[in-house]
């Protein structure tokens, strides 16, 4: 009803190729269904008559759901303003983390809208947020000149938005604000593209400061994933150097030492019961 109300005081000197399939895909809708009532309400206020085509029902479904995927994609955009007021007029300890996901969010938006063949209104969203995307100025430069999803295909910045996950890390605070902010809105399509698209790193502590903030920006993916530092790590010099025997046993390195100064006939003092010593390992996590 809802879409049908919306449509019903266009009239046929102002419509588009799009609008008239959309009338013509409802009007259908209505004589499937033996609605004649409203049938010849919408006829006489979009006036048409009642011996125009009406769309083959196959037709009639493509159309109704291209014009219920755009009502998705306009909603999407609604959403993404209201998030990026919403951010604008958080706390300012919390703004700078709460920010972090503008940025991708904006570019999973544009290319939700490239993919779906929605061009014109791809371009109108990029110009109206762009200058909302600081700091990454030259990143979004090149995201406008993707038009098509061979175009996404070749470019490799932003190939990886639709292959790898864009980490954010904030405080358990932020987090808690972000999402209350979009469950209480029922804003469920932007968190539908956070859970696809999106990690979340959510740590204990106070926000990050602006210098890490700017770090995160920085980057293609935003933020390192803590897995990353996950390795195996050594104190000192490797093994096989004989520096680190000068650490461990300076009397038995000065002898060696010694020992090569003086020529292979020296008699250098050796020991043969030499202890080998281990150098202590630590694993970082």
């Amino acid at each position: 009803k809802q879409w049908y109300q919306r449509r019903v005081a266009i009239t046929a000197g102002n419509t588009t190729q799009e609008d008239d399939e959309l009338l013509k895909a409802v009007l259908g809708y209505l004589k499937k269904k033996n609605l004649r009532t409203t049938e010849a309400a919408l006829r006489k206020e979009a006036d048409i008559k009642d011996t125009d085509e009406v769309l083959h029902i196959d037709k009639m479904k493509e159309v109704l759901t291209s014009y219920k995927s755009r009502q998705q994609q306009e909603k999407a955009i609604v959403q993404y303003e209201a998030l990026c007021n919403f951010v604008e007029k958080s706390l300012e300890m919390y703004r700078g983390e709460l920010s972090l996901v503008i940025y991708p969010l904006f570019v999973q938006i544009y290319i939700e809208l490239v993919l779906a063949g929605q061009l014109h209104l791809a371009t109108d969203f990029y110009y109206k947020f762009k200058n909302r995307q600081e700091g990454r100025e030259e990143d979004i430069n090149e995201l406008i000149r993707i038009k098509s999803k061979e175009g996404l295909q070749i470019n490799s910045t932003f190939s990886h938005y639709r292959t790898s996950k864009y980490v954010v890390k904030m405080c358990k605070d932020s987090f808690n604000c972000l999402l209350s902010h979009l469950q209480d809105n029922l804003h469920v399509l932007l968190l539908n593209l956070i859970n696809m698209h999106l990690f979340v790193d959510v740590f204990d502590g106070l926000p990050k400061q602006p210098s890490q903030l700017a770090l995160s920006n920085s980057t293609i993916l935003g933020d390192g994933k803590r897995s990353v530092n996950e390795q195996k790590m050594y104190y000192g010099v490797h093994h096989s150097s004989t520096r680190i025997q000068a650490l461990l046993d300076p009397d038995e390195y000065e002898e060696e030492v010694e020992g090569a100064l003086l020529g292979a006939g020296s008699s250098a003092p050796t020991d043969a019961k030499r202890k080998k010593k281990k150098v202590p390992t630590a694993t970082l996590r």
